[in-house]
């Protein structure tokens, strides 16, 4: 995955459409400046109250506006398709596309590493019975596959452990499943689901120029390719064997048995605010103004040189919105010096075969 960055903390100018703010599905616009009444008190800082915060004339929904409150950090990159642009606008960043070629989509995002969505996390009794748009994220994928009898098999082991779905909120259900699934499970170093794709009917396979590396983990890893599908790209086989592999197979494992349990779930992809392998990159974080941001990002970026690096974890729907879960940590921070640095978020996906990363990433390893 090619990135570049131009970062800084103040408000550019870029050529490229102007995309409207649009408001999350659920979420309250009171002032109908086009940002929602949750996202103006913990990502912008602007008044919900007042269309125009300021009083400048601009309303707070402008592309340049919104960022008049809140420290911000910009970024441009290009990102091999897929793109999901459509879920790219979050609690913690907005997207918009600048141009595009078959093989990349190149995006301006604003980061706003200090938002405080993660504060304001309630809970939902009434979790189990989900509302029709959400059903989507609780059907089963060729990876996350949650089959009924998945299903059957983690809620009957929940049981065993003293796990009672039905008397616990949404939050307490994404918190304890989170953590016993991680518990249970042992990690099995592997890379898998980087040089592996699906067919048309869901069944896993490895494309002929990725053959190389197939057998080449099979010799390092002594298993063959079919049980390394089960102990780190299906999430059944990783229920049944107990195991998980790298973050892109934690991920896998979370997504199927969370949606085994009822709980909404999908897969997002983050890349780092630079490549840490370009040393014109990492130079460009010294302008960056705000000393924790700057020292958190370069200490990130020198841990990265000589790999290349992302982030694979999931959300979560919690008291009415999408939360972010990292592994077993409900409410996971864009700014975090053992996750990226700075994480800009690139890709969210219903199913990692959805992602197709045997068809970029996994051509490089």
């Amino acid at each position: 995955m090619n990135t570049y960055s131009i970062i800084g903390a103040c408000a550019a100018l870029v050529l490229g459409s102007w995309n409207p703010p649009r408001v999350p599905a659920g979420d309250a616009d009171g002032d109908r400046d086009g940002l929602s009444d949750f996202q103006e008190v913990h990502k912008y800082g602007t008044d919900p109250r007042k269309a125009d915060s300021d009083g400048d004339g601009t309303p707070d929904g402008d592309w340049l506006e919104r960022r008049e409150y809140a420290y911000t950090v910009r970024a441009v990159v290009q990102v091999m398709k897929p793109v999901t642009l459509e879920y790219l606008n979050d609690d913690f960043q907005d997207a918009r596309l600048l141009d595009e070629i078959e093989q990349y989509a190149e995006l301006e995002v604003i980061l706003y590493p200090f938002g405080t969505a993660n504060r304001e996390i309630g809970a939902d009794k009434g979790w189990r019975k989900p509302e029709r748009e959400l059903k989507r994220w609780l059907e089963p994928g060729p990876s996350s596959d949650c089959t009924p009898q998945l299903r059957k098999q983690v809620q009957a082991a929940l049981s065993e452990s003293g796990i009672d779905l039905d008397k616990l909120s949404d939050r307490e259900a994404v918190e304890q499943v989170s953590s016993w699934l991680m518990k249970r499970s042992e990690f099995h170093d592997g890379f898998a689901s980087f040089i592996t794709a699906f067919d048309e009917r869901g069944r896993p396979y490895v494309p002929a120029e990725l053959a190389a590396s197939a057998e080449f983990n099979q010799k390092e890893r002594g298993v063959t390719i079919e049980e390394q599908w089960q102990r780190e790209v299906l999430a059944s086989g990783m229920f049944e064997r107990r195991t998980h592999g790298s973050c892109t197979s934690s991920a896998i494992y979370l997504s199927g048995c969370l949606r085994a349990a009822g709980i909404p779930t999908r897969t997002v992809l983050c890349i780092p605010l630079v490549d840490a392998n370009d040393e014109a990159e990492r130079g460009m974080l010294e302008r960056l103004q705000h000393h924790q941001v700057r020292r958190v990002t370069s200490a990130a970026a020198q841990s990265q040189i000589g790999s290349w690096t992302s982030h694979t974890f999931n959300e979560v729907w919690v008291d009415g919105r999408w939360r972010r879960l990292n592994y077993s940590k409900l409410g996971q921070d864009i700014l975090d010096r053992q996750f990226l640095g700075l994480m800009i978020h690139v890709g969210t996906f219903h199913d990692w075969a959805d992602a197709r990363m045997s068809e970029t990433i996994g051509r490089r390893l």
